[in-house]
């Protein structure tokens, strides 16, 4: 396994991957935010006001926020990760191929069990913030699996593909999700906020979070949509062609 790390590690597409992947975190992260900060608090609509998770000052009042970061980039790394050990060959047999994708559900499935085991227990845990943790892992579990099995059946289905994935779910969403709908640009409003993750990835914590709505609430059936769609995807890198695949 580790040998085809370092064997993959020294492809050329490797670095720029990295840099790319880096400048959407420094955007989604740092500068967006900074664009919409001199919004004046208020502005959204009037009774929207949520009633306060529980925990010390600031985390208590930014407890979705805080969610939502950890699980998405819990769910970015493990699909880099299991990318690069469960990578085909272009002339791998169709029956390789199809162990490879079984193999890279599974590893989705178990990395998200434990990157929202993760993610409850420094936001309840060490955070000390008094949320339910048994109603939202569920919800964060299928948000996580979702993310990594969308994520890695791109990648294995194009590289290229996977990345403008990930690389735009960073750059657009993270800010999207995690700043309220008021305070975001028109653009994100009308042409974002309904399509990232993180903005339904948000809305279901925050269902959880203050008004007490269980694991199946309206925001999951967004993410049952997107894996059925990345299950497709995962079967469709199966299918296609080797001589395609060589290109990607």
């Amino acid at each position: 396994m580790f040998d085809k790390l370092t064997t993959l590690g020294r492809k050329r597409f490797a670095l720029p991957f990295a840099a790319v992947l880096a400048i959407g975190a420094l955007f989604g992260f740092i500068v967006y935010p900074m664009l919409v900060a001199p919004v004046a608090p208020g502005a959204g609509a009037p009774g929207a006001e949520l009633p306060p998770v529980p925990g010390p000052l600031p985390l208590g009042g930014s407890a979705v926020m805080v969610t939502v970061m950890l699980t998405f980039m819990l769910s970015v790394f493990p699909s880099i990760v299991i990318h690069l050990i469960t990578r085909a060959e272009p002339t791998a047999p169709r029956p390789q191929r199809i162990q490879l994708a079984v193999t890279r559900v599974l590893l989705a499935a178990a990395a998200s069990a434990l990157g929202a085991s993760v993610v409850v227990l420094v936001v309840g845990g060490i955070a000390g913030i008094a949320i339910p943790a048994g109603t939202v892992y569920p919800f964060l579990w299928l948000a996580s699996f979702t993310l990594i099995c969308a994520f890695t059946g791109l990648l294995a289905l194009r590289t290229w593909a996977g990345g403008i994935a990930i690389v735009g779910c960073l750059a657009c969403g993270m800010a999207t999700g995690n700043l309220p709908y008021e305070m975001l640009p028109s653009f994100w409003q009308n042409w974002l906020h309904p399509w990232v993750p993180q903005a339904s990835m948000a809305d279901g914590v925050r269902q959880i979070y203050h008004f007490g709505a269980g694991p199946a609430n309206s925001a999951a059936t967004y993410f049952l949509v997107v894996v059925a769609l990345a299950l497709a995807v995962h079967c469709a890198a199966v299918v296609v062609p080797s001589r395609l695949r060589a290109r990607a």
